[in-house]
């Protein structure tokens, strides 16, 4: 999963025992390869979202991309 995500674009940082691949709107979009509404557009513009390495699961501040990684099969928590 990690050298995928940073093929696509995810920046890798570390500090101390974190490690994560931050991941922008191309990404996710590239993840969860489905047509979104207008509003979903909106909500991968603003989000924080990273897949944490050390727990294997996406976390993201906003709920609307959670339920659209969750539904394309990933684990994506707050």
């Amino acid at each position: 999963m990690e050298a995928r995500l940073i093929e696509l674009g995810g920046k890798l940082w570390e500090k101390g025992n974190c490690k994560r691949i931050y991941i922008k709107e191309q990404v996710i979009r590239a993840l969860i390869n489905c047509k979104t509404t207008e509003f979903e557009d909106s909500c991968l513009k603003k989000a924080n979202t990273y897949y944490d390495i050390v727990g294997g699961q996406f976390k993201s501040d906003i709920g609307t991309v959670r339920v659209l990684l969750n539904r394309s099969g990933y684990k994506c928590t707050k």
